[in-house]
């Protein structure tokens, strides 16, 4: 059984520090995440996006420019579905990646 709850990840520009100690203190596991109702639509999620975006004015403390948000509609141990937006909250398109060969899951 799966409990997943969807959720918002922020994209942004943000290029990884060489020292693992900065990408820690940053706090990467909790890295720019909009929580969002499970029953939420395309259209909840767009108008979020937006508002986001208008009030963080397309910037994101430590992590730099916003450049797009993934909205993860699916996630266990083999794989991640998900719905790319731009920064306007247009979609762009659905992704899909696995994780590992199902024989082994």
């Amino acid at each position: 059984m799966n409990d997943f709850q969807p959720y918002i990840q922020i994209q942004t520009d943000f290029k990884k520090p060489s020292n693992v100690g900065v990408v820690t203190m940053l706090g990467m596991a909790s890295k720019k995440i909009l929580e969002i109702p499970s029953n939420s639509t395309t259209k909840d999620v767009q108008a979020l996006i937006k508002d986001h975006y208008i009030k963080s004015t397309g910037q994101l403390h430590f992590w730099g420019n916003i450049t797009g948000y993934s909205w993860i509609i699916f996630e266990d141990m083999t794989k991640t579905e998900s719905k790319i937006f731009d920064t306007s909250g247009n979609f762009i398109k659905d992704e899909a990646i696995e994780f590992m060969d199902a024989d082994l899951a």
